[in-house]
């Protein structure tokens, strides 16, 4: 007798391992998605940084450099100043805002500390 086909055990048998594959590999992707998003973020917070940084030194008599001063810019002050071309796109927030503010710092040892901080107050 010749048969042609496959059995329901068989068949259950196949969807069961494809079942603990996915569920396996599922996770690890979904992280892996994740983390790459964050690389995205991160880059484009180094790209605001740097264009901060290069506001800085060109107006450095409007941020000297005694410890504890907090310093507050836009991201339209950037864009106005040409250190930016546009508005950044952030693929995990969508579009920062113009009014979107970066928080100057000066630390212990006389340098900027640069964070995207909407909160920023100017202490002078």
């Amino acid at each position: 007798m010749n048969k042609k086909g496959f059995t329901l055990a068989e068949i259950i048998g196949v969807v069961v391992i494809l079942g603990l594959v996915a569920i396996l590999a599922f996770p690890p992707m979904l992280n892996m998605i994740k983390n790459s998003e964050n690389k995205i973020s991160d880059a484009t917070k180094t790209l605001i940084y740097t264009a901060s940084s290069q506001y800085t030194a060109k107006y450095i008599n409007d941020f000297p450099k005694k410890q504890g001063n907090v310093y507050c810019i836009t991201l339209e002050d950037l864009i106005k100043e040409e250190f930016l071309n546009s508005s950044i796109q952030n693929e995990n927030l969508g579009d920062y805002g113009l009014q979107t503010q970066v928080k100057i710092t000066i630390n212990n040892d006389s340098k900027y500390d640069y964070i995207i901080d909407n909160d920023c107050i100017e202490v002078k």
